[in-house]
Order: structure tokens, then sequence, then C-alpha cells
């Protein structure tokens, strides 16, 4: 409602949607997440839907529980959104800079986070990616293209695959059916300009961003999608179109 609606963000109050901030109970948030899966029609509760359309988590009462719990319970939340940032707290508390001015639908997102399902050491013995590109629980899987630089005919290509992934979702080139709950990007044309894509269900994006908004973006881009259906040959079928 605040994004799309311009009523909001040209009255006298101006109105913009700096984030969306999910809140998930460190001690029953595993319940939650099963219980909602088990009883919703198209396996992706309520509890993930809200992880997964977030910019921030908190994971709160993390005192309360023991840390393998909340190892656990944090591993769960990595691989429904692992784009968003997860802040442990206590009764809520909280660094404001944290959940308040971060722009998370106007600056590009956030580097991927560390992956939780493992922590590398010295003696492991087999080589990890430094960034994971793919994470699947309970119905949702989410995945991560990079790509280069795009030129126009790219980014009209782009645009039409977005669109017809949130509005029909279907995969234009293949038919397979996706339903996306999230995207967000980033990616820079031949021109010099520096755009970002946020999605949420059926509503999208791709803004320019303002010079002053572009400093220090990278040339490099990617597009991260989290929703269902997210298979290799939608992974194909998006790498083909920002090849």
């Amino acid at each position: 409602m605040f994004w799309q609606n311009e009523e909001y963000a040209t009255g006298l109050a101006d109105i913009v949607l700096d984030g969306v901030v999910c809140v998930v109970d460190a001690v029953f948030g595993q319940q939650q997440m099963q219980e909602d899966h088990a009883t919703d029609e198209l396996k992706i509760g309520e509890s993930l839907r809200q992880i997964a359309g977030s910019d921030v988590i908190l994971l709160n009462k993390s005192d309360l529980v023991e840390p393998i719990v909340l190892l656990e319970t944090e591993t769960l939340i990595r691989q429904i959104n692992p784009a968003a940032p997860i802040h442990k707290t206590v009764k809520g508390e909280i660094d404001l800079k944290h959940i308040i001015g971060i722009s998370a639908f106007r600056l590009p997102p956030p580097p991927p986070a560390n992956d939780a399902i493992h922590v590398h050491s010295e003696d492991c013995d087999h080589s990890h990616d430094r960034e994971p590109t793919h994470y699947e629980l309970r119905g949702i899987s989410s995945l991560q293209v990079t790509c280069g630089i795009l030129d126009q005919a790219h980014l009209d290509k782009l645009d039409v695959w977005i669109r017809t992934a949130l509005w029909e979702h279907r995969v234009a080139d293949t038919g397979s059916e996706v339903q996306v709950l999230r995207c967000k990007g980033a990616f820079t044309s031949n021109q010099g300009k520096h755009f970002v894509l946020q999605g949420v269900r059926s509503m999208y994006e791709i803004l320019e961003l303002e010079p002053s908004d572009s400093i220090g973006v990278p040339d490099a881009g990617k597009v991260v999608l989290i929703g269902k259906g997210l298979d290799s040959i939608v992974r194909k079928s998006l790498e083909g179109v920002l090849a």
C-alpha cells in the first residue's frame, strides 16, 4: 500500500516505504514455521511469506534458547531469505540505524549474508562457494543470478521476464510455473546508469538510481528471487536473459 499509493507519496507528509522488518520469535519461531507450512494449501505458510518478503529480520528472545536452537532457527531463516540481514535481539533492543533509514526500496540490495548452514575453518577438506546462490526450504526456493553490464535490449528482456513471472506465474520461454514472493536486484547499463529492481508479489519496479545513490555501486549486477518453483530451468532461463 505505501509503496504503490501515490496519494501517500504526494501528500503533505512525504511518506515512502523505507523497508520491511520482520520479527521472528527465537523460542517458537521454528514451531510456527512448521505449523504454517503444514496447513497452507500452497505449501507456503504465512510466517514463511513474511520472512521471504522482509528486508531486515530481528531474531528476538535470543537469550531464552540454547545456542544450538538459535543457530537452527537462523539457518531456517537464511534458507528462506538469504538476502536479509539477521539481528539477534533481547527484548527487541536494537540500534535504530539497522531498521530505520535503510532505504531498502531505493538502494541496491546488500551483499549475500554468510552461509549459516556450515562454519568454515582451516580444517575443511572440501571447497565451498563464498556466496551461495540457491537455498530451499519447505516449498520456498531462493536463487541468485549474476550478470555483467547490460544494454537496452537486455534490460527490455529482463523487464518482460520479470513481468511474466510475477503477473502470469510462469517463465516466458519455458512455460514453467513459478510463484515469486520477492525479487531484488541491481545492474548497470552500458550507458553507465545504475538500476535497482524491487518486487513484492505481483508488484515490481525497475528504478534508475540517482547519481548520488550510485556512488560505490559495482558494475557487476545480480538478481535475487524468492518464491516457489525456482528450479534449475528457471535459473537457466534467467541467465539466458542476462547473458
